[in-house]
């Protein structure tokens, strides 16, 4: 069983965008959700101030989660929230606002912006490797979110320790296509060094993404007979899903248990896993008993 993360985890929400310098904004929460923006306490800072008083706490591991299609700041915050008391011993958690509209039905305004902001990230993700020299950086990415880590990372420039930039990273409900993905975890060095990737033959939303984008998402791909390096497929399609099926890495509780021992190193195959079939690479995720109370839901 996961070790919860301790109850000071920091968190931080970064905003990003093209051509600008990444700003950091500590957030504190009370009991209830977060339900606008003007209720999270913000205090701007500069991203060398911020990662200099990091270093100085002696920040040891930083987990950074990148929000998907559609995800508004007080939503995704919450989300955020909830995968810092499941990520294993931490000590900051980074929320990156990557400038989605938030709203359901301007996704392909949102594709314009995660392709436009994906350098950022690949800086934000660079400058957090020689900020934060010695120290572990993962990263959990979500839906659209999943494309501007691969679309940044298929670009960023190797770090001169030529280490990962990042040490482990979980793609969930990735909605990109297998040469996306391909062009980052390819890479030499590779910018990873170990992907899981959380996909679902039931996830909707992702059908109609292929239809919008003429191509087959990465996310709703659950039969592989391949190995890809340095990655691991897990079927999720047993996870309890909404309407679209597609949230199911940021609402199932248990799912995000298991998300959590993934982002903590934990051996492959977890418990909960086991091959589809022989000849197959991936693992179907085995839901359990539904006795994990479900994490309070902002409207």
């Amino acid at each position: 069983m996961l070790a919860p993360a301790a109850s000071a985890l920091a968190t931080a929400l970064v905003l990003i965008g093209a051509g600008r310098a990444p700003r950091y904004e500590t957030a504190r929460f009370g009991p209830e959700c977060v339900r606008h923006r003007t209720a999270v306490h913000l205090s701007g800072s500069s991203g060398a101030a911020f990662l200099g008083r990091a270093r100085a706490r002696g920040v040891r591991r930083v987990v950074v989660f990148v929000p998907g299609f559609a995800t508004g700041v007080p939503k995704g915050l919450h989300a955020a929230r909830l995968f810092g008391s499941v990520v294993g011993p931490a000590d900051l958690l980074l929320y990156v606002d990557w400038g989605s509209a938030g709203k359901k039905y301007d996704y392909l305004r949102d594709a314009r912006t995660a392709a436009k902001n994906a350098p950022a990230l690949a800086d934000l993700l660079l400058g957090l490797h020689r900020a934060l020299p010695g120290r572990e950086v993962d990263v959990f990415a979500h839906s659209l979110g999943t494309r501007i880590v691969a679309l940044a990372l298929a670009k960023v420039k190797p770090s001169a320790d030529r280490r990962p930039i990042v040490e482990r990273a979980v793609l969930a409900a990735p909605d990109m296509t297998i040469a996306d993905y391909m062009r980052a975890i390819a890479r030499i060095p590779g910018p990873f060094d170990r992907v899981t990737l959380y996909v679902s033959r039931r996830d909707r939303a992702l059908l109609l993404s292929t239809v919008i984008n003429l191509h087959h998402r990465l996310g709703r791909i659950t039969a592989w007979r391949t190995p890809i390096a340095r990655t691991d497929v897990v079927d999720a399609s047993a996870a309890s899903t909404g309407l679209d099926g597609h949230g199911y890495a940021i609402s199932d509780p248990a799912l995000i248990v298991d998300i959590g021992r993934t982002l903590a190193g934990a051996p492959v195959p977890h418990a909960d896993w086991k091959h589809a079939k022989p000849d197959a690479v991936s693992w179907t995720y085995l839901a359990p008993p539904r006795s994990t109370p479900s994490p309070a839901v902002c409207p």
